[in-house]
């Protein structure tokens, strides 16, 4: 399904301009072939009166002059879809340069009034599924074949994952450590596969920020000890804070992004099964915004985050800002 308005497209064709503005129902659309049958066929080029002339050129003028005015005032938009958001379907595009910082500011003070409100992504059916959800970073849980997987991120206090299989009468006694890193999260495959995300807080050292990334491959393999039900691995590094990812079914890759704290940036990874980590995009703009979910559809990347949607444009590198209007919801 296309979630996105077409951009407007003008032309020539039978030496008449046309102007066609996609699905915008303010554009007027032009067909020069049928206004000519309509006026006397094709003898407009030869035999047509002078009447007929007449009224041809008036109507084609008011025609183009409401099309072109309507083609400039398209606005990019993407289709959404929310049971949170009654009557959301489609979010507008604001330029980011126009986009007023201190709207992106207010964010962070913890009196704001929709500071407990959110664009959490999701896919369904081929769709972009908006949500009024805030994620708890302090906790993650990934359910799996014959176990789960549990972590914590507690700052500077706390962090770890670990493992335990179902049927676990002895709780205490059966659960793994697999790392005291702090968990970042978990990119479920399947039941029987996910992603790990984790981050060591206490690296100092330049060294040490270099792997304090990591990327875990969990898999089940199945067997006699409950313990050993499930493997992992360390599939790949990185020098920043993993904040959240999404796995493409299609392509078998995982799109990972991660926080600079130094920099202040985000950067926009994919990461093969192999665990060959590229670097798409490195931005600003992402860091800004503190997105907390992300899904790719067709050949884009949509971030979610409370001030709205952002959209990265895999194929085209293009950047799209898609602000969300919580006064229309719930009030100024």
């Amino acid at each position: 399904m296309n979630n996105r308005v077409s951009k407007r497209h003008c032309y020539s064709l039978s030496y008449l301009p046309i102007c066609y503005c996609g699905n915008s129902k303010f554009c007027i659309v032009i067909e020069s072939q049928t206004l000519l049958k309509y006026l006397g066929g094709n003898s407009y080029v030869g035999n047509t009166s002078m009447k007929k002339r007449f009224i041809y050129s008036i109507l084609l003028f008011f025609l183009l002059v409401l099309s072109l005015s309507s083609c400039k005032n398209e606005v990019n938009s993407i289709t959404v879809y929310s049971d949170d958001y009654p009557g959301l379907t489609s979010l507008a595009e604001v330029s980011w340069k126009e986009y007023k910082q201190e709207e992106l500011s207010q964010w962070s003070n913890p009196y704001y009034r929709h500071r407990n409100h959110g664009c959490y992504v999701t896919v369904k059916d081929g769709n972009l599924i908006v949500s009024d959800t805030l994620p708890d970073p302090t906790f993650e849980i990934f359910r799996g074949t014959n176990g789960y997987f549990f972590g914590v991120s507690m700052h500077i206090y706390d962090g770890w994952v670990r493992y335990s299989p179902y049927r676990d009468y002895e709780f205490t006694d059966r659960q793994v450590l697999i790392t005291n890193h702090h968990c970042k999260g978990f990119v479920k495959i399947d039941p029987e596969n996910a992603f790990l995300l984790t981050f060591n807080e206490y690296a100092l050292t330049p060294e040490e920020m270099e792997t304090a990334g990591n990327l875990y491959r969990l898999s089940y393999v199945g067997g006699e000890d409950p313990k050993q039900w499930w493997k992992w691995e360390v599939i790949a590094t990185f020098p920043e804070v993993p904040v959240t990812g999404y796995y493409d079914h299609e392509t078998k890759q995982l799109y990972l992004m991660a926080n600079n704290g130094f920099d202040r940036t985000s950067s926009l990874y994919s990461v093969t099964e192999a665990g060959t980590i590229t670097r798409i995009l490195e931005a600003k703009w992402l860091f800004d915004i503190q997105p907390f979910s992300m899904v790719k559809l067709g050949n884009s990347i949509f971030f979610g985050s409370q001030p709205g949607i952002y959209e990265y444009r895999l194929d085209a590198g293009e950047e799209h800002w898609y602000p969300m209007d919580y006064d229309t919801y719930y009030g100024s």
